[in-house]
């Protein structure tokens, strides 16, 4: 339009010979085409101020999302399957976009954060990138034979971080992820690869800890069954990931800490195998009977007679 304007503006030099009725025709085409230049000018600053404005309201969106639309005690992502990620807009699932995983690992969280109460003190951290609306966080053990997948939704989702809520114990709940692998599954089905759980073990206080629980097992066993329980459980989970499976001592631990499930079991029960017990009420009352059984694996431990 300015190349024109300079174009017409030299016909007026050039013909102001040529009568002053072509000097005014020219003169008003010019102005004209300056007014069309002022007017596509104002427009191409409402429609700057446009685009301005919509960043800001997505920008806003975005900061919405990642504070807000986690639910208030997170247990599910904000966006729950594909069907309702194409409803918002977005269009992933069927894209060849698999998304990046670059590291995953273990650490403590606020309970609360920017007024959002996350409603858990631990949890795994996941980093990487292109993590879709919806995805799933996969994991599966790095245990001879221990192959089988198990995929689930994260507790906290962002397009780069997720969480998934842990136990908040700082030492053994690192620990029994030690032989764990870990992956990001975008709705349409493209994962990312499987990447190890990484964390900084201190192996002296860990046997430490160990050794302490298995002392406290073993001087409560004998007497108070139930208390050994959760030591002796914490020294076999302890053992296995620190010396293994195959490890004497792992195996050792296991049948203590079961034998200290049986016993607990038992002194809760009012009768024992080989009791003579009288039904006082009932449809059999008076009926005399031996305890012939007794079933420790349920949840409730139970004499038969």
């Amino acid at each position: 339009m300015k190349a024109e304007r300079e174009r017409l503006q030299s016909e007026v030099n050039h013909l102001r010979s040529g009568g002053d009725e072509a000097v005014r025709l020219l003169n008003e085409r010019i102005a004209d085409l300056g007014a069309h230049l002022s007017d596509a000018k104002q427009l191409l600053r409402r429609q700057e101020a446009a685009l301005v404005l919509a960043a800001l309201k997505d920008a806003t969106w975005l900061k919405i999302v990642r504070t807000r639309l986690m639910p208030k005690q997170p247990s599910r992502v904000p966006f729950h399957n594909a069907k309702e990620i194409a409803l918002r807009g977005y269009h992933t699932a069927g894209t060849p976009q698999a998304p990046t995983l670059t590291s995953v690992t273990w650490s403590a969280l606020p309970n609360s954060e920017n007024g959002v109460h996350r409603g858990y003190r631990g949890g795994l951290v996941f980093n990487g990138s292109d993590f879709a609306p919806g995805a799933q966080i996969g994991t599966r053990s790095t245990y001879e034979g221990q192959t089988s997948e198990y995929w689930r939704n994260p507790n906290i989702y962002f397009g780069d971080y997720m969480e998934v809520s842990t136990n908040e114990d700082p030492d053994e709940t690192p620990l029994g992820y030690r032989h764990t692998q870990f992956a990001v599954r975008n709705p349409g089905g493209h994962a990312s690869a499987w990447v190890p759980f990484t964390y900084t073990y201190d192996e002296p206080k860990l046997t430490t800890i160990m050794n302490n629980a298995v002392q406290r097992g073993a001087a409560e066993l004998s007497t108070r069954p139930t208390q050994a329980i959760e030591p002796l459980r914490k020294a076999m989970v302890f053992a296995r990931h620190l010396l293994g499976d195959d490890a004497s001592r792992y195996r050792e631990l296991k049948e203590q800490w079961q034998e200290a499930l049986r016993l607990s079991a038992l002194s809760k029960l009012r009768f024992h195998e080989g009791d003579r017990v009288r039904v006082r009420s009932g449809e059999h009352a008076g009926s005399v009977g031996t305890v012939s059984n007794v079933l420790l694996a349920h949840a409730n431990a139970t004499a038969l007679c």
